[in-house]
């Protein structure tokens, strides 16, 4: 029973680990954007173009340069939002986190579509400016909008890198990527002020892992004793 107990309280225990990052953050630290102009048009003519300065936020170097999430460095941070400004670095110790594609109360448009873009591409070491791209084109674009330019060049590979993402986003047709994210409403304490939607991926520490093969020895202890009696 002793080994059944510690199994019960090991999951237990990573199961907090695992939940706490999706309930409410302590403190966000958003990190400085060094990100170039990217150009997207919302229903594919070059008259409804815009332009945003986009990236991801914070993945300089550590550990001033980057991102976190309650001490926990962030590989990546994308925005979700244009409708709100955000002020970077900076930092917002009240900021909701979800893994349901809700930011601000809403659910992000196209979060799905966004998710498999994260899920396949925003790996370390991929110009961020191509996925932000593929983000505002799947979340504010129509099936014929593309990004038109990146860093002031139409010619950039980067542009189509990111069409290539949008393209592949838009035929997945598998189960939805949503929940392994943490989209996050940015706020401030006592501050009513709604910031920029952001999103992101918390990667589990090392205690967590421990805590999660602890648990699974642990089980494998106990069904073992089990059989043997």
């Amino acid at each position: 029973m002793k080994f059944l107990k510690f199994t019960i309280l090991a999951l237990t225990l990573a199961a907090g680990v695992a939940v706490a990052t999706q309930a409410r953050a302590d403190n966000f630290h958003l990190g400085p954007n060094n990100g170039t102009s990217i150009t997207f048009n919302t229903d594919g003519t070059t008259g409804t173009s815009q332009t945003y300065t986009g990236g991801s936020w914070g993945d300089g170097s550590p550990p001033t340069d980057w991102s976190t999430l309650n001490g926990q460095i962030l590989p990546w941070v994308f925005c979700v939002d244009l409708g709100h400004t955000i002020g970077s670095p900076d930092d917002y110790n009240a900021t909701t986190v979800t893994n349901t594609g809700y930011v601000h109360g809403s659910l992000v448009n196209n979060a799905a579509a966004i998710a498999y873009v994260l899920s396949n591409f925003a790996t370390a070491g991929v110009d961020s400016a191509a996925v932000q791209g593929a983000i505002w084109v799947l979340e504010y674009g129509n099936n014929a909008a593309t990004v038109t330019a990146i860093g002031g060049s139409t010619s950039d590979s980067r542009v189509a890198l990111a069409n290539l993402y949008v393209t592949d986003a838009r035929n997945y047709a598998g189960p939805s990527l949503i929940s392994q994210f943490a989209w996050l409403s940015p706020m401030k304490p006592g501050d009513t002020t709604l910031y920029q939607g952001l999103v992101t991926i918390v990667v589990p520490e090392p205690a967590s892992f421990a805590i999660a093969g602890l648990a699974g020895l642990g089980m494998l202890s106990y069904v073992r004793r089990r059989r043997g009696r």
